[in-house]
């Protein structure tokens, strides 16, 4: 298993930086809205509008969280 995932990486890195990027680029994009497609088939915008705050906190929560972890690498470095 590991050597699968080590030869799938190796062919990615043996690829010149800008097709490398342009084809990781693309499989989170399609990802991303793969996911986002589903989720709004299979909620209705009623109940995404219920959890939007709850969410929002949530987001805003890590949003510190990390800017927190950001100030202490620029300050130690």
């Amino acid at each position: 298993m590991r050597t699968e995932i080590t030869t799938r990486m190796q062919f990615l890195l043996n690829l010149p930086a800008g097709i490398s990027f342009l084809i990781v680029s693309v499989v989170t994009t399609a990802a991303a809205l793969a996911g986002l497609r589903f989720v709004c088939a299979k909620y209705s915008t009623e109940v995404l509008k219920e959890n939007y705050e709850v969410a929002a906190i949530i987001f805003n929560a890590f949003g510190f969280l990390y800017a927190v972890v950001v100030a202490f690498v620029v300050f130690v470095t």
